[in-house]
């Protein structure tokens, strides 16, 4: 075999060297990204198609587009150091958000394995402020409910934001019973969407910013604020009027017709 063929790759030969299928092969090759010499009909590839291709695939994997990748080529070695460190730094802020989700998540599945032995035992806590976007709102005994279409973003940022329902006596209104919407505390703003915090920074979003508050665990039905109440008045030997009722679901299941659902609860 002479040292010219030696330097040259069938595109099953590249392929395996490149841990890849033919087909991606011929994907990069239709969306010119290397140009393969022919030989009697059949492609032939050299040690430099090797090269470009293992950095278009390196820099993909890095998270960059295919366009910033192919782009990368022709760049001086300063301005690829400089656009990967870039990327290190995106990559890391990536990590931090993934790893505070991780411990939501990780925080959510501590309580309900400890959910039976904590029931119903309310302590004072601090409370991180929040923010709250309204989703629906009932006002005094009305049937009827007013609907606040929830924004797609505030929805993208779970679970950093969580469903919350807060039954409010007299903090804000005396004629608002009941609140659901999304919570954002205040320690994950820097996770938001931009969006969401253009929304809290203009102000159209309330902040509750209790200083302290009685919590705990409890179990009710999941579509009935009075059994909850009731229950959280059985636990607490303070009176619920004047005082605001905040729960976060932490779990859900069918029970019958409906769902019984498994709550933190805040009284303040």
């Amino acid at each position: 075999m002479s040292e010219d063929n030696l330097a040259n790759f069938s595109s099953g030969e590249l392929s395996k060297h490149l841990g890849m299928s033919s087909q991606g092969l011929f994907w990069y090759e239709k969306e010119r990204l290397i140009r393969p010499s022919k030989e009697n009909g059949r492609r032939v590839y050299s040690t430099d198609d090797l090269y470009l291709l293992s950095r278009i695939r390196f820099y993909r994997q890095a998270g960059f587009s295919l366009e910033q990748a192919d782009e990368m080529l022709n760049l001086d070695i300063d301005d690829v150091a400089a656009r990967l460190y870039n990327q290190v730094k995106t990559m890391r802020e990536t990590l931090r958000k993934e790893e505070a989700r991780v411990a939501i998540v990780e925080q959510r599945a501590n309580l309900i394995q400890s959910f039976k032995q904590q029931e119903g035992v309310f302590a004072s806590v601090g409370v991180e402020p929040f923010y709250f976007k309204e989703s629906f709102v009932r006002y005094g005994e009305s049937e009827t409910i007013e609907k606040f279409p929830m924004k797609k973003h505030w929805v993208q940022d779970i679970p950093f934001t969580q469903y919350v329902s807060i039954l409010e006596d007299s903090l804000h209104s005396p004629n608002v019973a009941g609140i659901v919407g999304l919570a954002l505390p205040e320690c994950y703003l820097d996770f938001a969407s931009a969006e969401t915090r253009e929304e809290i920074e203009s102000g159209v979003v309330r902040r509750y910013a209790p200083e302290s508050a009685l919590y705990g665990l409890v179990a009710s039905e999941a579509a009935s604020d009075q059994a909850l109440a009731l229950k959280v008045a059985q636990c607490i030997s303070e009176p619920l009027e004047g005082k605001t009722i905040m729960k976060r679901p932490i779990l859900s299941r069918r029970q019958n017709d409906g769902a019984l659902a498994y709550w933190e609860v805040w009284f303040f």
